[in-house]
């Protein structure tokens, strides 16, 4: 007999080694791995829905409730009110003691507790309450000391952390302010206490009686009037101060307010005769009071305190003693001395108490108007007038003066003139140049003559070796003999030189100027120079001040800025620009693709380089896969010098929310995915992906879509090359190779195959069943129940398998593919590829594509500048009706809307920015709410 076959036909499916005739099945509905305790077994060929063979089976008998696969003897009891673990007990050793909280300060009384699986209302999980019949007395609690219970902490007493009150101490919470009780033994001093005047802070604000203390003023003369610059605040009057403040001197007890003043302005006891008095406070300048004066009245002259009614009458010409007479019996004959020599003039004499001035007590004067004409006076020959005397002229004696002669006290010198005709010659004359002995001492124009020196280039400066001596400055010389080279004007003392080595006529900046005579190597004077500093490289004259700014990296201009940096840089040639014609951007996940230079291909140049480049536009989305989109590019030099050039972006790649990596699942470098846009077809390439027993890791080719949720996905598998794999739809909890799965695939000739993976790493047994040219394939996932469904045309649908798997609320679907064998290529074609999620109505068997629709909506773009899209095509011909909500649920809009047309584009414009609530309802399906941004700053 040959391998692989048997001499009878008995078997009911020769694809599964346990559908077997004489098989016995044991009820394991909820696929648990322990049979239902007490459930009858069958004896079959055919595997009964929701039964498995021993071998299967970790225990055949055991699970007490084979409705719920968390519930079998290998689970762990939860505190639940179920016996989870099958052992006859409920929650037994994991119920949590709970302690009763009377006050509800969150702690627990520790004398009151009970169990339970979750917390009563009025327990807490600790016991830690000293007191639960006073919510304040709790662990933690911080005390602070109010002794004198006026409601207000005691400054500077240092809080208590503890259960228990301690005495005179109350919480923050019974409190005004936890400090600022100043005294904590007296309740009527505190912060809130009302300042009076005793002495005491009584408000506690560091202040003693402020603003309740009476001023008074100091009266140091003790006049009864207080000085207003000298107080003090008591509750009582001091010894020494008045409550009055009119005194206007507190030194001074006679001045002050209503005090009557008399004139005595020279001191001397009388007041002066027909003065009126004064009455004020200040005392006037010359004014007394009546106590200070011998009498208030009789002093005819009060400006001379030696005139009063007590003085002695002399000869003065005054009124001495104020009695009406002057000078009776006292005067004396004197004679007028009008020139004022001592002697008196016989013709003019008055009488007088005292020698009157210009006058003198003899009468010898024999010419009054002339000083110098006296008794005994000595006469001096000068007739040329210059103060000095003839040199041997014999003086004459006395009174008159004799014509051509001066008194000693009238020359410089009573002798010594030579020259007695010329009044500009004489001892006192300067000698000067001009063959005379002008000052008498016997030479001529000695020491007068001046040497002069040459000053052949004119700059001012002689020349040492060259001179003459003379009384007047010959042409072409000067005074002094500095010069250092009389052949140049510029070489001169005191010659300021700036360094300018590259002769392009600007001083070098930084470099110190010299001060000399000769000119230095490699320098200038000023007046050679444009300007004398500048120059920022001394070593080249195309450097300067005056030079054009160029792009060469070097500061031309000496300006401090290097080519673009400086404004005033050169540059008039535009950049040069290149980029490819077309170029390909793919989408694989995102839904914008930000367009770069590398994408294009773009290679730039600008002699002083570039400052800007401009792509637009600078990205594209993957609402224009298909399309071919020219992006144009515009650079610019930084001196707005432009050039742009034009390429032609194609949009291709997958649809959005789809994406493909090409190590797929735990294919390493073999999963290929590709999407025409025009017609909507699918191809995905496996190389080398194959997996086998014990299936417990994927190697598939993988284009993935993320769900959320409840929801389906559906293909059409038209093609596999060379019938050399399967392919086909999956839903998975993630990439990991051994994830837990539901996959429904097709080899496109006599089967159709399943396999579920209920456990993270467990096997994935493939299921294979007849094809029948149903090459359609469907799963849909609600909650954790996963159904797989088959079409021959994409209308009617038939059930192909169920299990229930749990998984994450967001899960991997999409297409696979697979190889037959490891060391190959397999492409298989996909169409009428789709993915809807969002709670879907689970479908009965043969019912219409309509009701696979999954209730969901997308909003874009979101956030929004104000106008946005409402993506409704999973809602397919039905009316929807569209709310939108404030965070605060206001009702702000509502719309009807036909779903058909796929999009409804609003305005939310008039929104202001912030998040919004947007509901869309549909009979028959769940209602699904998501969030837009509006932000008008986008």
């Amino acid at each position: 007999m040959s391998g692989g076959f048997v001499a009878n036909n008995t078997d009911c499916d020769d694809n599964d080694p346990l559908e077997k005739p004489g098989q016995i099945w044991y009820d394991d509905t909820d696929n648990d791995g322990y049979g239902q305790t007490g459930a009858a077994t069958l004896t079959q060929c055919l595997r009964p829905v929701g039964y498995k063979a021993a071998i299967e089976l970790i225990s055949t008998t055991g699970d007490c409730n084979d409705n719920n696969n968390t519930i079998n003897p290998a689970a762990t009891e939860v505190c639940d009110g179920i016996d989870n673990d099958c052992d006859g007990s409920t929650d037994e050793g994991v119920q949590t003691t709970y302690f009763a909280d009377v006050d509800q300060d969150g702690f627990g009384n520790p004398s009151s507790s009970t169990q339970a699986c979750a917390q009563p209302g009025g327990y807490v999980t600790n016991n830690t309450d000293c007191d639960d019949n006073d919510a304040l007395e709790k662990p933690g609690q911080v005390w602070y000391d109010d002794s004198d219970n006026d409601g207000y902490g005691q400054t500077g007493s240092a809080s208590i952390t503890q259960c228990l009150r301690p005495t005179g101490y109350r919480a923050a919470s019974e409190l005004l302010a936890t400090s600022g009780d100043c005294n904590d033994n007296n309740n009527t001093i505190n912060p809130a206490a009302t300042e009076v005047c005793d002495g005491i802070d009584n408000d506690c604000d560091g202040s003693t009686d402020e603003g309740v203390l009476t001023t008074y003023y100091a009266d140091v003369d003790q006049d009864g009037f207080g000085n207003p610059l000298g107080s003090t605040q008591s509750c009582t009057q001091p010894g020494g101060y008045v409550t009055n403040n009119t005194d206007c001197d507190d030194n001074d007890a006679l001045e002050k307010p209503g005090q009557v003043w008399f004139d005595d302005t020279d001191n001397d006891g009388y007041g002066q005769t027909g003065a009126a008095s004064i009455t004020q406070c200040l005392r006037p300048v010359g004014y007394k009071a009546a106590i200070e004066l011998i009498s208030t009245s009789g002093d005819c002259n009060d400006n001379n305190n030696t005139i009063n009614p007590a003085a002695t009458e002399v000869c003065d010409g005054i009124d001495n003693d104020c009695d009406g007479s002057t000078d009776e019996g006292v005067q004396t004959t004197y004679y007028a001395d009008v020139d004022q020599d001592g002697f008196g003039n016989p013709l003019s004499s008055t009488q007088s108490c005292t020698q009157p001035g210009g006058y003198v007590t003899n009468n010898t004067d024999c010419d009054d108007n002339d000083a110098l004409e006296k008794p005994g006076q000595v006469w001096y020959k000068d007739n040329d007038n210059d103060n000095f005397g003839q040199t041997g002229a014999a003086s004459i004696t006395q009174c008159l003066r004799p014509v051509g002669y001066r008194a000693a006290l009238e020359l410089i010198s009573t002798t010594g003139d030579c020259n007695d005709s010329n009044n500009a010659i004489n001892p006192a004359a300067t000698e000067v140049c001009d063959g005379i002995d002008n000052d008498c001492d016997g030479s001529t124009d000695e020491g007068v003559q001046t040497t002069y020196y040459a000053d052949v280039d004119l700059d001012g400066f002689g020349n040492p070796s060259s001179s003459t001596m003379s009384c007047a400055q010959p042409g072409g010389y000067v005074t002094n003999n500095t010069d250092c080279d009389d052949n140049d004007p510029l070489e001169k003392p005191g010659q300021v030189w700036y360094k300018d080595n590259d002769n392009d006529n600007f001083g070098q900046t930084g470099a110190a100027s010299i001060t000399q005579c000769l000119r230095p190597l490699g320098y200038k004077a000023a007046i050679e120079l444009i300007s004398t500093t500048g120059d920022c490289n001394d070593s080249n004259n195309t450097i300067n001040p005056a030079a054009t700014e160029v792009c060469d990296g070097i500061d031309n201009n000496c300006n401090g800025s290097t080519d673009v940096a400086d404004p005033l840089h050169f540059d008039t040639g535009k950049p040069t620009i290149s980029c490819i014609g077309q170029t390909t951007l793919f989408f694989n996940g995102q839904t914008t693709i930000n367009i770069n230079q590398s994408d294009l291909g773009l290679v730039t140049n600008d002699n002083c380089g570039i400052q800007s480049i401009t792509i637009a536009p600078n990205s594209i989305h993957i609402s224009q896969v298909g399309q071919i989109i020219p992006v144009h590019i515009t650079v610019t030099d930084y001196k707005g010098n432009s050039a742009s050039c034009t390429s032609q972006v194609v949009a291709s790649g997958l649809p959005v929310g789809w994406s493909a990596s090409d190590d797929g699942i735990g294919c390493n470098a073999g999963s290929q995915v590709e999407h025409n846009s025009n017609n909507g077809v699918w191809n995905v390439s496996s190389t080398n992906c194959s997996y086998s027993s014990p299936y417990t890791n994927d190697i598939i080719a993988f284009a993935q879509h993320g769900l959320c949720g409840n929801g389906s996905v559906t293909a059409q598998v038209t093609s596999i090359t060379g019938g050399l794999g399967w392919a086909g739809v999956t839903m998975r909890e993630n990439n990991a190779a051994g994830a837990k799965k539901a996959q429904l695939m097709t080899n496109l000739s006599s089967f159709s195959r399943r396999e579920f993976r209920t456990t993270t790493g467990a096997a994935a047994y493939p299921q294979q069943f007849p094809s029948q040219n149903r090459y359609w394939l469907r799963i849909t996932r609600t909650g954790n129940q996963f159904a797989m469904y088959i079409s021959p045309n994409g209308t009617t649908w038939s059930l192909s398998g169920m299990q229930t798997i749990v998984m994450g609320n967001c899960i991997e679907v999409g297409l696979v593919v697979t190889n037959y064998n490891p060391n190959s290529t397999v492409t298989a074609t996909f169409a009428n590829v789709s993915v809807t999620g969002g709670n879907i109505t689970k479908p009965t068997i043969n019912t219409q594509e309509d009701l696979f629709t999954a209730a969901d909506f997308t909003i874009l773009p979101n956030p929004t500048n104000g106008w946005t899209n409402i993506e409704l095509g999973s809602y397919g011909k039905r009316d929807v009706k569209m709310d939108i909500y404030s965070l605060q649920g206001k009702l702000l809009r509502s719309a009807v809307i036909n779903a058909a047309k796929g999009r409804e584009e609003i305005d939310l414009s008039t929104f202001a920015n912030g998040m919004y609530l947007i509901r869309v309802t549909a009979e028959g399906l769940p209602d699904v709410t998501k969030r837009v941004v509006v932000n008008s700053n986008r």
